[in-house]
């Protein structure tokens, strides 16, 4: 009879089931008896790895984190416009994969190293088209306002949109463009979508920060 040789528990693996558990039940499911009946083993082991919950929160933080970092790769040298596409195209598939532990992101101060690591490319990003670090915070916070409301979006209101019947929509005449106008949502890709909101972001922060 071959044995099969369990996989050792890790911090990093622990992190890793977190997201995962989370992307199928969202945060609120998670707890420490729950995650570890995903990794065989007993709640109390994972305390050798994470302290408490926000812990293990702050750990699958991070995971989200590596993957924006891996995707953002940004020289030096890069024009602050795409600098700012690249920003937010690795963004946007972080939210794709991960669409309910985004919320780790959206929510909890990145205060780790990760998210220090993070911070930073923001910071070489947005500080070419601003003054000083403070005008820098600023377009980084209006960026960071726009894309993360439109990932929000895409994953909640557009999806619940598509799953609308229109034929069966019984409206007066008055309100005919409201129906176009929800029509519109659905039937242009997300594509399109995305790329008004990039046109949109960086023509303004050029126009408001321009040195």
């Amino acid at each position: 009879m071959v044995k099969t040789e369990r996989q050792p528990l890790s911090r990093d693996r622990i992190a890793a089931a977190a997201v995962a558990f989370i992307d199928e039940n969202g945060i609120a499911g998670l707890s420490m008896r729950k995650l570890g009946a995903e990794l065989s083993v007993e709640a109390m082991s994972l305390y050798n790895y994470v302290s408490n919950k926000e812990d293990l929160l702050d750990a699958a933080s991070d995971v989200i984190l590596d993957e924006l970092l891996a995707e953002a790769t940004i020289e030096p040298s890069t024009p602050f416009a795409q600098g700012v596409r690249q920003l937010c195209e690795s963004f946007r598939a972080a939210g794709e994969r991960h669409p309910r532990s985004m919320e780790l992101i959206y929510d909890r101060p990145l205060n780790s190293l990760r998210g220090l690591e993070y911070l930073q490319v923001c910071y070489d990003v947005f500080g070419k088209v601003a003054n000083d670090p403070d005008q820098a915070a600023l377009a980084f916070s209006a960026a960071a306002s726009m894309i993360t409301g439109y990932v929000r979006h895409e994953a909640t209101v557009i999806a619940a949109l598509a799953d609308l019947s229109f034929e069966d929509v019984v409206a007066p005449a008055s309100l005919a463009n409201a129906i176009e106008l929800r029509r519109s949502c659905v039937v242009q890709t997300e594509g399109e979508r995305f790329e008004v909101v990039l046109d949109v972001l960086i023509a303004g922060l050029e126009s408001r920060f321009a040195r």
